[in-house]
């Protein structure tokens, strides 16, 4: 993904930047750098095959909405929901708390 990144930014703003203009600072190539990449992060359209035409803060957007649904609130996954009600009396960990106190408890029969 990273590679992919550099690689598209290379290619849609370096190589066009420097043959418009001749930067004299960092900042002023940083300034055209940020709006390079808020047009790339809400405009410009994502050509990966998973992506289905979205744009990276769209796909940020629906991602985080899921997170917040699954992980946050902690609803179930579709498909898993006999699994959570069969757990959802106990903590995750609630199994660990419980073989830590049988070990204890055999440790002192013995």
């Amino acid at each position: 993904c990273v590679e992919k990144l550099n690689q598209t930014i290379y290619e849609e703003f370096y190589k066009i930047a420097f043959r418009k203009k001749l930067y004299s600072s960092l900042d002023s190539l940083q300034e055209d750098l940020d709006v390079f990449m808020s047009y790339y992060n809400k405009e410009r359209t994502n050509q990966g095959k998973h992506c289905l035409g979205k744009t990276p803060y769209e796909t940020l957007e629906q991602g985080y909405k899921l997170y917040e649904r699954y992980v946050m609130d902690g609803e179930p996954l579709p498909g898993k929901e006999k699994e959570a009600n069969a757990s959802s009396s106990s903590t995750p960990f609630s199994n660990l708390q419980n073989e830590k106190t049988e070990v204890t408890t055999a440790q002192k029969m013995n």
